[in-house]
């Protein structure tokens, strides 16, 4: 996975162009469906937040593999919401099991990764993190 942190001072790196990289080191291309608006920086530590990204996304498309997934994000103040859903019902342990060591690194950056619903046969994943761009 490519480190982020070497952008440093040149400023905050587009979130949506992170996914775009996510994607397409995991040959996720066209599962990975990327909504998120140009203009969301990532403003807090790439280098974790990059692991976030990858761990997260390498083990949904690992493991359903015959999912599309959808990802949108939202700011809100200091705080941005990525939105992960696909067409494939998670159990909410098989979620805690696997995400647990993703979760701890989420939290190191001020956030959280929730199994949030399963409506309409599409299970809803949120990644909230405190984005200082």
């Amino acid at each position: 996975m490519e480190n982020y942190s070497a952008a440093g001072s040149q400023g905050a790196i587009p979130l949506r162009s992170m996914v775009n990289r996510v994607s397409e080191h995991l040959a996720a291309k066209g599962r990975i469906v990327n909504q998120i608006p140009s203009r969301i920086p990532v403003g807090c530590d790439r280098e974790k937040f990059s692991a976030v990204l990858f761990h997260l996304f390498c083990t949904l498309v690992q493991n359903l593999r015959e999912t599309e997934f959808r990802v949108s994000a939202k700011t809100y103040s200091s705080v941005t919401l990525l939105h992960i859903k696909g067409s494939a019902e998670i159990c909410e342990n098989w979620f805690r099991e696997r995400m647990q060591p993703v979760v701890q690194l989420a939290e190191s950056l001020g956030g959280t990764i929730e199994l949030t619903s399963f409506h309409n046969r599409i299970s809803t994943i949120a990644f909230s993190f405190v984005n200082a761009a």
